[in-house]
């Protein structure tokens, strides 16, 4: 996650313990940009501490600005063998500033429990001021001559994104304004944040919250078309009257990206009013939540795919390979041939095998239905071959498709069956080899988009619009296979 401004406190820290005894203990806490939280103890006596030594624990503290913060998961990092000095201890999460009212509940909570029962989390990304703007906020009446300039901001109300039986992601919008008197250097300004809360706060589950986090933080990497981080994190609490706090919320995420990369609005991919229209129309939006666990392999891929800084165009291509086969397998059930018929000619097989080689011959032909890797490309790439024949003049075009399909299978089971790196590789075969990786990723994203129920028509709109990620991959993929494929 990012962090506008890194954390340095003081303050004091005590260890959450059924145990009577409370040990307290003054220290400091550093939160640094991306999230990791360290904690540095003064200690008298490092025996007192033996306990927790390889275990995890939890801390609660009273910090100088930040007040009542809680820290869980924590594990000692380095502390000295005997006598006194400092202890380095590594948080999972931090929560500062809660309110005092909810502070003991939680802390007998985690007593008992690994987490504290929350209605949900608030948080920004990147770039979202541009993927969902707020022009249509600001009314400004231009005066005339001497008159004063009027500017009028309508606060919006929160959207609903997505929804089920369990959990509501909506859109919430804060706003500032200028106090008063006002004289000079007047700033307006308006933050878009996604909230995710729970439809029942008696089933709390943690992992099912940032699960939902992750859907969406990846959705917003197609529609913005950029590595993005999560900022602004907040937890959200209610007590027993119902009333509801947040507090801000502190983790190391993966995945993080230390430079911002802006990216305007005509360049985003799906802005939010178009994919509210494909929601509408197609179910979109639900499509990606309902079906994220089949793409979640492919998902993973592609995320390492785009964050991951100096990587060889070996790794590049193997990654998107495996993406590309990893959502054929996951969405489609073709096979060779009928089950009834494969099992039937398995148990012929076995029949007429030694008992001795049976077990092994079974386990070597019970993937034997299975469709191969050129037929699970060549399926999901067909449907981008017309895309790419759109403004090109190359009527040799589905032989190079053909060829590139044939490169693709041969080259992935090359690099993964042998130790080969880039400077084994002549020039020529890393042209092919980025032809290849930029044809696969042009192909996992037609892909994905069409298993959200977008028809074709629908997707190839959205990646020939001008000046986006997506445009850019189509016309460069094109530029590729036209230049380097020589076939």
């Amino acid at each position: 996650m990012r962090i506008e401004q890194n954390i340095e406190e003081k303050g004091i820290f005590q260890f959450i313990t059924t145990k009577e005894k409370v040990m307290s203990f003054k220290g400091t806490l550093y939160i640094k940009d991306g999230g990791k939280i360290k904690i540095i103890l003064d200690i008298d006596d490092t025996s007192l501490l033996q306990d927790f030594w390889g275990k995890n624990f939890n801390l609660c503290a009273n910090l100088q600005k930040s007040n009542s913060s809680i820290f869980t998961n924590c594990l000692i990092r380095s502390m000295p063998a005997f006598g006194s000095g400092e202890v380095e201890i590594n948080a999972s999460e931090g929560i500062l500033k809660i309110y005092d009212h909810i502070f003991t509940p939680i802390i007998e909570s985690l007593k008992i429990e690994d987490f504290p029962d929350f209605m949900g989390i608030r948080f920004s990304i990147d770039n979202i001021e541009n993927w969902i703007p707020a022009d249509s906020s600001f009314k400004v009446d231009y005066p005339d001559k001497d008159k004063p300039l009027i500017v009028t901001y309508t606060p919006r109300d929160p959207i609903t994104f997505y929804e089920n039986d369990k959990f509501k992601i909506r859109l919430i919008f804060n706003y500032k304004i200028p106090g008063f008197p006002i004289i000079e250097n007047i700033t307006l300004s308006e933050s878009a944040y996604f909230e995710i809360c729970q439809v029942n706060r008696e089933n709390c589950n943690k992992q099912e919250i940032f699960e939902y986090f992750y859907k969406t933080l990846t959705l917003m990497y197609l529609c913005i078309g950029t590595p993005i981080s999560a900022k602004q994190f907040e937890i959200l609490f209610t007590d027993d009257t119902k009333n509801s706090y947040k507090s801000p919320l502190f983790f190391q995420s993966n995945p993080y990206q230390e430079k911002v990369e802006n990216v305007k609005w005509n360049e985003i991919n799906i802005p939010f009013n178009n994919i509210k229209v494909l929601e509408n129309k197609y179910k979109f939006i639900s499509m990606w939540y309902e079906k994220f666990e089949s793409f979640l392999p492919s998902i993973n891929l592609y995320v390492s795919y785009l964050t991951t800084k100096n990587n060889s165009v070996e790794n590049q291509f193997l990654w998107l390979a495996q993406a590309v086969e990893a959502l054929h397998r996951r969405t489609s059930d073709k096979k060779l041939m009928s089950d009834k018929d494969f099992l039937k000619m398995k148990e012929e097989i076995l029949e007429s095998c030694p008992n001795d080689h049976r077990d092994w011959l079974e386990q070597k032909i019970s993937y034997g239905n299975e469709i191969g890797f050129r037929v699970r490309v060549k399926e999901f790439i067909d449907p981008v071959t017309d895309l790419l024949k759109n403004g090109i003049n190359d009527n040799q075009l589905d032989k190079k498709i053909k060829y590139c399909i044939k490169k693709i299978v041969s080259f992935r089971n090359q690099l993964t069956h042998n130790d080969i790196n880039s400077k084994k590789l002549d020039y020529e075969i890393m042209l092919t080899l980025l032809t290849l990786t930029s044809l696969l990723e042009l192909t996992l994203i037609f892909n994905l988009l069409k298993q959200c129920e977008l028809p074709d028509e629908s997707i190839s709109e959205l990646l020939c619009k001008n000046f986006t990620t997506w445009k850019y991959l189509l016309n460069r993929t094109k530029t590729y296979i036209s230049t380097y494929i020589d076939k």
